[in-house]
Parts: C-alpha cells; structure tokens; sequence
C-alpha cells in the first residue's frame, strides 16, 4: 500500500533509508529557509508525525521541542505541547517543523495547523494526566478537601508499545466500520469511543475472551437508557444550581430554532453560573418543543418558565438574561434583569452601515406583494397562511430570524447607565441635508464613492453566489485557491469571510472564470477596494471571535472592546496602528510586503472614510453601555482603574457595586435573624438613659449606617474605608493575574467577603448569547436526513447529556 502524502491519518514506515538521511546532520534535505508557501507543503511531505515524533525521543541533540508562545492560547493541552524544532546547520538556534505540534513529555506528534482544534490534543494520556493533577493541586490550595474516589486511585493502565500486526488488524478494522457504516474519519477520536473501548478492554481483562454481543445492548435499550440518564442528571444540575440560584449567580440565555425537516419549533436555553468554589461554568439545560399557540411575548415568557421549572428557577428576579433584541423576547423579558447579547448589537450595526437591511426590506415588499396577487385572483386560503404566520414576527422560527431589523428601535429595556456622545462635525460628509438619523439613511443619499463600494460588496455576493451554484468551488481550490464563502445577514463573520475569500483567491477565481468564459463576473470588483474593507472590519472579527467565548467569563470584555472600537474607528491612524499591532495568523490575506505596503499607505479613500464615520455613528447611537459593563471591566483587577473612562462614569460604577453590597449585607441580617429569633430584653426597671442608647450589636450598626432617624441632612457622613475602597487601593503584582477575574475573587474572598460575592453576580454574566447559538448548530447535527424520526424529547435528552459532559470534561 503506497503512502498519501497529503494525508496525515494513514502512514507508512520510511524505510531504513530515509531514516538515515533524516537523522545525518549533513543531509541537505534538512535545511529549509522561510516556510510559507510551495516551501510549506514540501516540510509536510518531508516531514510526518512518525518521523517528527523518532527524530525528537532519537536525536535530542538537532531536535527538541520548545513553547508555543501565541499570547492568545488558552487550552490546557499548551502546557504540554509545543512546537517541534531542528537545529539550523552550521549554528546553535533551532528552527521550528511547520504543520506539527508535539508533546515534551512522550514526543507524541500531531499535525496541526491554524485551523484546527485542541480535542485531540486534550485528550492526549499526558494532557489528562497534567489535568487531574492539576485540579487536586487546585482543590488543595483552595482548602476544600475532597475524598478520593476507589475508582480514581485504581485506574491505572500498563502504557504498552504494540507490535505492528494489531495494531494493522485495528486500523483495517475501523477503515471497514468508517466505510461501510459510513462514519465520518473522526469518530475514531471521540472522548466517548475512546472510554468505551477502554472499558471493553478492562472488561476483558477481567472476565479473559467474551463475546461482546453479551455486553453490547439494542438499540431499544440504549434509547431507554438516555432517558434515565438525562433524568439523573437534571436532579444532579438542580441541586448543583441551589447555590448559585440563591446568591443570584445564574444568567439565562433563551432563543428560539426551528428544524429544516420536520420544521419544529424549538425553545432552546443556555444557563452559565458561579458556583461557591468561583468557578464559571455554562450548560444546556434544554432544547424542547414549543407548544405554545402562538409567538407573543406572554406565551415565550410561559414557555421559559416551563423550561427552567424543572430545575428550582422559579423565582425570575433572581436571574439575570441575556438575549437577542428580537421583539417578541424582548418584550417577554421587558419586566426581569435583562442585558442584550453584544455580538448581536455589532451585527446589527454592521448591517445597516453596509445597507444590509434594505434587500431584507425589498425581499419582503416583494413577497406582500405576491401574496396580494395571490389573494386578488382568488387564493385567499394561502394568503391567511402566510399573513399569521408573518404576523408571528420574523423571530418565530429560528434563532436567526428572531434577532431581526426591527430590533435596532427596540427600547423598552433601558441601560442603567447611558451614555452621551458629543456629536462628530466630520459626519455631515454621510448624508445629505435631508436625512437626519443615518438608521433611516438610503444607500441613494450616501456619497457616490460610497456608493461604489456598497456596490463592489453586491457584486461579490453575486460572484460568490454564481461559484456555489456552477460548483467552481472545487476547481478554485484545485488551482490553490480556497473556497469562496457567502456573506448573510445572520453570521456574525461571514461579511469579512466573504471578503478574505475572494481576495485569498482571486487569482485562482479569476484562472476558472476565464476558463469558463465567465470572467465578466469579476466585471467592478477591485482587490484594493476589498482589502480596504477588510482592514475596516479587521477590529469587529476580533471582538467578535474573543467575546463568544463560553468557558470564561465574558462580560469585563464589552467595555473595553467598546472602547477600542470607538477609538480605532475615530481616525485612519489609530486603524492602521490596529492593524500593524495584531499578530499575522497563517490566513493572512496580505502578501509578503503587506507590511511596507501598510505604512506606505497612509491614504485613506474617500468612500472609505465616509463609511469608517458612519459605522462609528452608528456604533454610538445603536449601542448604550450598562452600568453592569462598568461594573464587571472594574471587577477584574487588569483593569479596576478604569482607564480611559470619564469621573461620572466610574463614580456612577462605585455607586451601582455598593449598592449591590448593601443589598446582600441585608439579605445576610434578614437570614440571620430568620434563622434565630432572639428573645426580646427584659427592660431594667433602673435603667440609665445613658444605657438606652448603646448599640444593640456592632453587626447591627455596620448595617443601619446614619439611617437611624431617616433623616439625611442630620447625618454623619463620616469617611468610610470600605471593600470597594481597598480594593481599589490594594496593590497587586499583575505578574500573578489571569485573564479569569474569578481567579482573583476565589483567592481573595476572606478579604472582601462582600464585594467577592458581587464579582461572582457579575461575572455570570456572559457578553452574548453564543452558547444557545451553538446549541442549536448541535440540534442541526443531530436532526439530519437519516435522524428525522427521531422524537423531539429525545434531542433534548441528547443536547443535554452532551452539554453535561462537556462541563464534567471541564471540571
């Protein structure tokens, strides 16, 4: 069987001769100068894990692993992989192996690339083992002592190097299942399968040779069994949840989705909390059928309230929610603590910067206009159809329309602290005398160099558009290209992709098109006008990409990037000094003088300029920072200084957190005195007056402050240093700090009992509502054309155990 190349799952043993020219130092194969390109595809085919993994345990002396330093890695598999390297001939540094990762411990090799991700490396046997060890060393600084369990100290398994015959038996037997069973190559390295296997072998390293028909169950039985489990471990989330439900440390994201098949309707719900250890997890708690009449406001809100029943969350003034502005859940959630998911709001703002929004509005001026035709000549039966079902509202259905256009004049859950702007004179360049507010502005009013490239963005999606429908795609990638990806309205990122496609491949596009005689396509479309865009939205796909996180706490991010989107977007100077600051990434779509070429370019166009001013115009009117953005940013020790913040700002900030501190020091008295009811005093019958006013208890008087006559104009105002004070005051050596504030709180809660305690409300708080955005991409996976049978109680079961595995996982 001869070895594919470009493959990285299948390999063939090098024959004796290639192992010597790889392991001589004087092989002129090995010298490689500037990998990227040609040079980059020839180091993989020279190079596989194999021989990266022998030369690393076999020549430490010209090879050796060294630290990832990417600023930007957060997996734990990165305290352990790095990147292999080899020695430059004729010096001491080392040069790294491009396309491979490898781990110090055992040389383990895996290829890698910049679009791949970390499961396989974190499920690698060093990776668990430097997690557990890592969560009891954890556990034990934290002062919670845990009892081991038998099963923890008794899973120990013998690391033994096969013979080459099993392990040919094994990999010819999964190549049958994947093939005939039509399994996607991955499965091979699902955490599930792997545990599996591994309990089969510990059974028949008990029980010798069974028949594994004893052991396996039908599929009727397995059905069952999801069932239970999914029962169990909603008892084990709701006890889990008392804690942080009673010290109001659960956010709730709701959304709606529909299935392409059987069209259902579903209401999904993504919960993150604090637990008392102050660690930030995020879980789904469901994705059920709604069963509810219609798609009102009232009928939403009874549905969530069936969904988080069955948990112990009943009471909603307890809860904080984060959602989309679509108008149905606003209005359903107009009454409770209610934040508005960030990646949401920047969507919106880039949709009507570009002008987005007016083919929607087109689409559905055509589709009332056809369904009037219809009723003219007699279908009146359709048109009632469709006029109920548009009367639902957009957001009805699916996650994506329920965040519609609509939702940018949606006001009825105000910020508690707005902020205002002064007004930016450059802005009259928008528009003309005539329109006043840029949200109803027309792409007709703006500049005709605007204009032009509002165009070039429609030809693009035409472009790309004729490619998908003619299936160029595969003919572009064979060319070296890559495939071109469409922009919609929903995606957060796929207006840049979009972009980033088609200037990555041009040349290969255009090479087809030719081809095909189509090159009239590219017809308007000019590669310096697109790349101009693409360095306006470079700074909205980096805040899009590190505020989705779901794993760590989010919300600190909001003001910070709001922040540095308003001064970014303020001039063209700050925009190309964001541009020069962050990292070049492998999908770089700016040659190799992209640098030179960047500062040379200092000339920003006309066109662009007008729409760099609009987006930022619109950014300050679509988007009001909350006093909770505020409040998490100075929650985090990096960054309690408030920088670049104004004096009312954080004063009103200081006001909201010692307010919430006195609100949970008197539910703490309130506990307290329910728990014991002290008796009353007997009065003295010779009682001084001197006696009558001493404190009762110094607990008592922390709490009633100067309010004892409720009279503040004759009270003390005596200068008080409270938690928020010396926390503010406390020096911290930020060497020690990560980018997790919970780290901080967990470790200084002795210190400031309370103002911990308000840090853990806040950050619970996620920056968007990712979560039940990605659980519904997991429900698309599980509802497909072979699964359409399948009963909806049971995709909730499915979505939920995988849900609770991954927060077992992380844990």
């Amino acid at each position: 069987m001869s070895s594919n190349n470009s493959s990285f799952i299948v390999e063939s043993p090098p024959n004796a001769h290639e192992i010597v020219d790889l392991t001589t130092t004087t092989s002129p194969t090995l010298h490689i100068t500037s990998p990227s390109g040609d040079d980059f595809s020839s180091i993989t085919n020279e190079f596989t894990t194999e021989r990266v993994c022998r030369l690393l345990s076999k020549n430490p002396e010209n090879y050796k692993v060294i630290k990832n330093t990417k600023n930007n890695l957060t997996s734990i598999c990165w305290n352990l992989f790095g990147i292999p390297t080899r020695k430059i001939l004729g010096t001491e540094e080392f040069e790294p192996i491009q396309g491979f990762v490898s781990c110090e411990s055992c040389f383990q090799t895996y290829a890698f690339s910049s679009t791949s991700g970390t499961r396989v490396l974190n499920s690698h046997t060093c990776v668990q083992k430097f997690s557990s060890g890592t969560r009891k060393r954890s556990s034990s600084e934290s002062g919670t002592n845990h009892q081991m369990k038998l099963e923890t100290i008794t899973k120990s398994y013998k690391d033994v190097r096969l013979p080459e015959k099993p392990i040919n038996i094994i990999k010819e037997l999964t190549c049958k299942w994947v093939c005939q069973d039509m399994r996607p190559f991955s499965i091979v390295e699902d955490i599930g399968l792997e545990n599996l296997l591994q309990e089969f072998i510990n059974i028949g390293a008990t029980y010798g040779k069974i028949n594994v028909k004893n052991v396996l169950r039908g599929a009727d039985v397995v059905a069952k069994q999801v069932y239970k489990l999914a029962d169990d471990y909603r008892a084990e989330l709701r006890e889990l949840l008392k804690e942080p439900y009673e010290n109001n440390c659960i956010c709730v994201s709701p959304d709606m989705w529909s299935d392409p098949y059987k069209q259902i309707s579903y209401m999904g719900i993504s919960i993150s909390f604090t637990d008392k250890n102050f660690i930030y997890k995020s879980v789904d708690i469901c994705c059920r059928p709604y069963l509810q009449q219609d798609h009102t406001g009232s009928n939403i809100l009874l549905s969530i309230q069936q969904c988080l029943e069955p948990f112990g969350l009943i009471d909603f003034d307890k809860l904080t929610f984060v959602s989309d502005r679509g108008p149905n859940l606003v209005c359903a959630l107009r009454r409770y603590n209610t934040l508005f998911c960030y990646p949401h709001r920047l969507n919106n703002i880039l949709k009507r910067s570009f002008f987005q929004t007016e083919r929607q509005e087109k689409k559905k001026k055509d589709i009332s206009s056809e369904i009037q035709s219809k009723n003219f000549t007699g279908n009146i039966t359709a048109n009632n159809t469709i006029n109920s079902s548009s009367n639902d509202g957009d957001d009805s259905c699916s996650p994506s329309t329920s965040s519609s256009d609509d939702d940018d004049d949606v006001g009825k859950t105000q910020p508690l602290l707005p902020i205002k702007y002064k007004k930016n004179n450059k802005n009259e360049l928008l528009m003309s005398k005539s329109v006043n507010d840029p949200r109803k502005m027309k792409s007709k009013d703006l500049h005709p160099s605007a204009q032009q490239i509002i165009n070039t963005i429609t030809r693009c999606k035409n472009l790309v558009r004729y490619v998908k429908k003619s299936g160029c795609n595969k003919d572009i990638q064979s060319n070296g290209g890559v495939a071109l990806q469409q922009s919609t309205v929903v995606r957060w990122l796929s207006l840049i992709n979009l972009l980033e496609s088609i200037v990555r491949s041009y040349k290969a596009t255009k090479r087809v098109l030719i081809n095909r005689k189509q090159n009239s396509k590219l017809n308007g479309i000019d590669v310096e006008i697109l790349k101009e865009l693409i360095r306006l939205l470079k700074p909205f796909k980096h805040i899009l990409k590190i505020v989705q996180t779901t794993n760590t706490p989010s919300l600190y991010m909001v003001l910070i990037c709001t922040l540095m989107l308003r001064k970014t977007l303020g001039s063209f100077e700050e925009l190309l000094e964001f541009h020069q600051s962050e990292p070049p990434t492998n999908d770089s779509i700016d040659d190799e003088n992209s640098n030179s070429h960047a500062i040379e370019d200092t000339i920003e166009s006309e066109g662009i300029q007008i729409l760099r001013l609009r987006i930022l115009e619109l950014l300050n009117m679509m988007f009001e920072l909350d006093v909770r953005h505020y409040a998490s940013t100075l929650l985090h020790p990096r960054y309690r200084k408030l920088k670049d913040c104004t004096k009312t700002e954080r004063e009103q900030t200081y006001t909201y957190i010692r307010k919430c501190m006195k609100e949970i020091e008197k539910e703490d008295k309130k506990k307290q005195q329910q728990d014991r009811e002290p008796p009353q005093k007997k009065r003295k019958l010779a009682q001084s007056f001197l006696q009558q006013f001493e404190d009762d208890s110094d607990y008592e008087q922390s709490i009633d402050g100067d309010d004892v006559d409720g009279n503040e104009d004759f009270s003390m105002n005596l200068p008080k240093v409270d938690e928020l004070a010396r926390y503010s005051a406390m020096e911290i050596d930020k060497s020690t700090l990560t980018n997790n504030p919970l780290d901080f709180w967990r470790i200084n809660q002795n210190d400031f009992p309370l103002l911990s305690r308000v840090a853990r409300q806040i950050h619970s708080i996620p920056a968007s509502s990712a979560a039940v955005e990605r659980q519904f991409s997991g429900a698309g996976l599980v509802i497909n054309e072979r699964r359409t049978s399948l009963h909806p109680d049971q995709v909730d079961n499915i979505l939920f155990i995988r849900s609770m595995q991954k927060m077992k996982l992380a844990e």
